[in-house]
């Protein structure tokens, strides 16, 4: 696994999981923020242009890997946040080293596709291209390598415009507006990662929605550690009952519906804030 490092390098360990289409470089913008607020983070490539998992892998593996990340830097606690598709895999983190992980900010969290299986209703209201993945992923996952590598075949404008839609937010919708300093570098994370074709989207689709991820949701509320959920309640990806269903399920855990936002509220700016939010709350470890 390579990984990245931004911030602080004497601070405080916080390691960064980045969503799909992107790497662990999506964090670089934020390396002054890190700086100041004294966090070293680390963030390791999960599945893309810079990550190169087995096709057998499952959730657990990408989740057992970042905990040998940690090892490898003689990192023995440390706190977690993880965007989008890394909360799938920051679930499993949880669920495998609890001991480790002092606490965990999940911002704009995603249900594995069995988890939602057995609960349709949190998936209700989803944007009809994401739902089509998962159920795709789940019935169909040879069909996800066709679809992906059409997605390739765009070009990288038209690829960010296809991510616009009317529950974004004036600000957000002006972040993907080119010119803006986040179409920018939103169009670096996706050309670096299309430099291996997008076969990453396909593999890690089947990973998250057709596969069982290897741990459960019992493992990651036995676990104890303290966690921290935000999304925004015009998301129609990471969808707000998809947070709320993690809150009910896991008892040391709080949840946070940011007004107005849509899919792209952890990102930028945005993030900053909610990361800033996920550090004032008290980490609080629940009985195990």
């Amino acid at each position: 696994m390579t990984y990245w490092e931004f911030g602080d390098p004497g601070g405080v360990p916080l390691i960064a999981l980045h969503g799909m289409g992107a790497s662990g470089l999506m964090f670089s913008a934020h390396d002054g923020f890190f700086r100041a607020r004294g966090l070293r983070c680390i963030a390791p490539n999960l599945i893309g242009g810079l990550a190169d998992p087995p096709p057998s892998s499952r959730l657990v593996d990408l989740a057992a890997t970042v905990i040998r990340l940690a090892d490898h830097l003689r990192i023995e606690k440390f706190q977690l946040i993880a965007i989008s598709y890394g909360t799938l895999v920051a679930l499993g983190v949880m669920a495998l080293a609890p001991n480790r992980v002092e606490r965990a900010g999940l911002f704009g969290p995603l249900l594995p596709g069995s988890w939602m299986a057995g609960h349709p209703e949190v998936a209700k209201g989803a944007r009809p291209n994401d739902a089509a993945l998962w159920s795709t992923a789940r019935r169909f996952p040879a069909l996800l390598y066709p679809m992906t590598a059409l997605f390739g075949l765009y070009p990288t404008a038209t690829k960010i415009r296809s991510f616009v839609d009317a529950h974004l937010s004036a600000e957000e919708r002006a972040m993907l507006q080119p010119g803006h300093p986040f179409h920018t570098y939103f169009a670096t994370l996706l050309e670096e990662c299309g430099q291996r074709g997008y076969w990453y989207m396909a593999l890690g689709s089947e990973l998250a929605w057709g596969r069982e991820p290897g741990f459960s949701l019992e493992q990651v509320d036995e676990g104890g550690v303290p966690l921290f959920l935000e999304t925004g309640d015009h998301d129609n990806v990471h969808l707000p009952a998809m947070a709320e269903y993690l809150h009910h399920h896991v008892r040391h855990s709080s949840v946070n519906l940011v007004a107005g936002q849509g899919r792209f509220g952890g990102m930028g700016l945005m993030l900053e804030a909610g990361i800033n939010r996920f550090l004032a709350t008290r980490a609080t470890h629940a009985p195990v």
